[in-house]
C-alpha cells in the first residue's frame, strides 16, 4: 500500500507518493539487488575525483570547492568532525551506506558529484566530504523536475540508525516518525565493521566476500525489524534514542583491545572500529587514558602474559603467540623491558613463591 503525504513549502502545498516503509524496502529492493548485481552497482566514495573508481553506468561530474574546511574542536562525542560551510558539506566520525531506493539523485562528495539512478548504493568512510542533508540531493535540472529518495545507514553507540530522506525538485524532506529508526542488535555492528574492513582493503579486497557480508547485514537487519527490535526517533520520544554523550570511543577501545590481544592490534584498525580518524583517536587516547595506545596494548599484554606464565604450564613461544607477538625474541625483550625480569625467570619466581 503506498501512502500519500502532504508536503507544504512556503504557501504552497503538494502532494508526495511516500516510500514504502523500512522493511518492504529491504525486501523488496535491497535484498534483492545484492543478490543480482553484487558490487555492479557498488561505489566507495573517496575525498578527490582522481581518487574514485565507478560503475558503467553511474557519471561524475566535478565540482569545484568554494570553501575551506572548518574542523569540529571542543565537541569531542559530536559524530561530526568538519564543515566546508560554502560547499554545505560535512565529514563524519562515522562510515555510512546509502542506497539511492528510487528516482534519479545526484551525490556529492569533496570536489564532485556522482549522478546515478535506483539501485545504486554507496559506502562513505569517515572523513570523506559528503552533502549535509539539508539540500536536495539533485543538481541542474534534477532541481526542477526530479526527485529521488536515499535509504541511510550508520553504526551509533552500538546500534544502527536507519533512515529515509527525500528530494523532489528544489526542495528536500527529511525522514518522517516511521522512517528513522535505531535497531538494537550487535551483530549488525560487527558486520557492518568486517564489510568497512573487507570493502576498503586496497591490495587484498574480495568482491565476494564483501558481497555476501552486505546480504548477511541486510538480512540481520530485516530480521530485527520483524521481531520488532528497533525504536522510533521522535521528538516526543527522545528518551529511547541514544545520548551524543554515551558516544565513548576510548572507553569502547580499551575493550576492544582487551578482548583481541592475540590478533595484530594497529591504531589505524582499533581507531577505524571507535569511527575516528587516526590522529583524532591518538590525541583522545592519550588525553583520557594517560598513555599511549601502544602504551596500553603493551600494558595488557604483559599483564596477561604474567597470568599465563603464573597459572599454566604452556611454554613461553606460546604465550607470546597467544598475545599477538610474532617472534618470542621481541615478547622476551617486551617483557624484560617492562618488568625488569625475562619470562622465564619470573615464571622460575612465581612457582617458587607457590611451593
Amino acid at each position: 500500500m503506498v501512502r500519500i503525504r502532504i508536503w507544504r513549502s512556503g504557501k504552497s502545498t503538494f502532494m508526495v507518493d511516500s516510500s514504502q516503509p523500512i522493511l518492504d524496502i529491504l525486501q523488496g529492493k535491497l535484498i534483492p539487488w545484492i543478490r543480482e548485481f553484487g558490487l555492479q552497482r557498488f561505489t566507495v566514495a573517496t575525498s578527490q575525483a582522481r581518487q574514485i573508481k565507478l560503475p558503467a553506468d553511474v557519471t561524475l561530474t566535478r565540482k569545484k570547492l568554494a570553501g575551506q574546511r572548518v574542523g569540529m574542536r571542543g565537541r569531542k562525542d559530536n559524530l561530526m568532525s568538519a564543515l566546508w560551510p560554502k560547499d554545505a558539506l560535512i565529514e563524519s566520525r562515522v562510515p555510512q551506506l546509502v542506497f539511492v531506493t528510487d528516482g534519479q539523485a545526484d551525490l556529492r562528495f569533496g570536489n564532485y558529484v556522482l549522478n546515478c539512478t535506483a539501485g545504486h548504493y554507496f559506502f562513505i568512510p569517515p572523513e570523506v566530504p559528503r552533502m549535509n542533508g539539508n539540500f536536495p540531493h539533485l543538481e541542474g535540472e534534477n532541481k526542477k523536475s526530479g526527485f529521488c529518495e536515499l535509504f541511510w545507514l550508520r553504526p551509533y553507540d552500538g546500534q544502527m540508525q536507519c533512515w529515509l530522506c527525500h528530494s523532489k525538485g528544489g526542495e528536500h524532506y527529511d525522514a518522517q516518525y516511521n522512517e528513522r529508526i535505531f535497531v538494537f542488535e550487535p551483530r549488525l555492528q560487527r558486520l557492518f565493521e568486517e564489510f568497512w574492513e573487507e570493502v576498503t582493503a586496497t591490495s587484498s579486497r574480495d568482491d565476494e566476500i564483501c558481497r555476501q557480508l552486505l546480504e548477511l547485514f541486510l538480512l540481520h537487519l530485516r530480521r530485527a525489524l520483524r521481531e520488532n527490535r528497533y525504536t522510533y526517533y521522535t521528538a516526543a520520544r527522545q528518551e529511547n534514542v541514544p545520548s551524543i554523550s554515551g558516544h565513548q570511543p576510548i572507553l569502547r577501545a580499551q575493550e576492544y583491545i582487551k578482548n583481541h590481544m592475540n590478533e595484530a592490534l594497529t591504531i589505524e584498525k582499533v581507531a577505524r572500529m571507535v569511527h575516528l580518524s587516526r590522529t583524532q583517536f591518538a590525541l583522545r587516547f592519550r588525553e583520557e587514558t594517560g598513555q599511549t595506545f601502544t602504551e596500553f596494548v603493551t600494558q595488557c599484554r604483559m599483564e596477561q602474559a604474567k597470568v599465563l606464565l603464573r597459572e599454566t604450564d604452556a611454554s613461553i613461544a606460546y604465550v607470546s603467540r597467544l598475545l599477538g607477538y610474532k617472534s618470542v625474541a621481541y615478547f622476551y625483550e617486551v617483557f624484560k623491558r617492562q618488568t625488569g625480569v625475562l619470562p622465564s625467570a619470573f615464571r622460575q619466581t612465581q612457582n617458587a613463591n607457590s611451593e
